[in-house]
C-alpha cells in the first residue's frame, strides 16, 4: 500500500519538475528513475539531553553553571599525556534510566573514543 502511495507521489513531483521545467524553457526532462523510486525514506532522530551531576561524564571535575572561566578545568580536560577518563557512575545510570522509560535498547558493551585536537601553537603537539 505504501508503494503505491509513493509512487503516486512520485509521478506527481515528476509532473511538477517538467512543469517548472517547461515554465523556465528548460530544454530537460526530470527523469525519476534517476532518484530510485523504489526508496523508502526513513528518518531518525538525535537528542542531546544534559544529565544532572555534580561533575563531568569523564572527570571528577564540578559543573557548577555561571562558575569563572577556567575554573572547572581539570588535568584530564586539559590533556595531559597519560591521563585516563573516570566515567561518572551516576551518569551512566541516569542515561540507562532514561533509555528504558524511553523503551530503548540499551548496549551491554559500549566504547568511547577519546578525541584529540592537535594545534600547532600547543607545546607537545606536532607542530611544536
Amino acid at each position: 500500500r505504501s508503494g503505491r502511495k509513493m509512487r503516486h507521489q512520485l509521478r506527481l513531483q515528476t509532473r511538477l519538475q517538467n512543469a517548472l521545467l517547461r515554465h523556465y524553457n528548460i530544454n530537460s526532462q526530470y527523469k525519476p528513475h534517476l532518484i530510485r523510486d523504489y526508496w523508502e525514506p526513513v528518518i531518525g532522530l538525535e537528542i542531546h539531553a544534559q544529565i544532572s551531576s555534580i561533575s563531568k561524564l569523564f572527570s571528577r571535575v564540578g559543573t557548577r553553571y555561571g562558575a569563572p572561566p577556567n575554573t572547572q578545568v581539570g588535568i584530564f580536560e586539559s590533556a595531559h599525556p597519560g591521563t585516563l577518563p573516570v566515567l561518572n557512575k551516576r551518569c551512566v545510570e541516569a542515561g540507562i534510566k532514561t533509555a528504558l522509560a524511553f523503551g530503548a535498547t540499551v548496549n551491554k558493551i559500549s566504547l568511547f573514543d577519546r578525541k584529540h585536537y592537535f594545534y600547532p601553537d600547543l607545546p607537545g603537539t606536532c607542530g611544536s
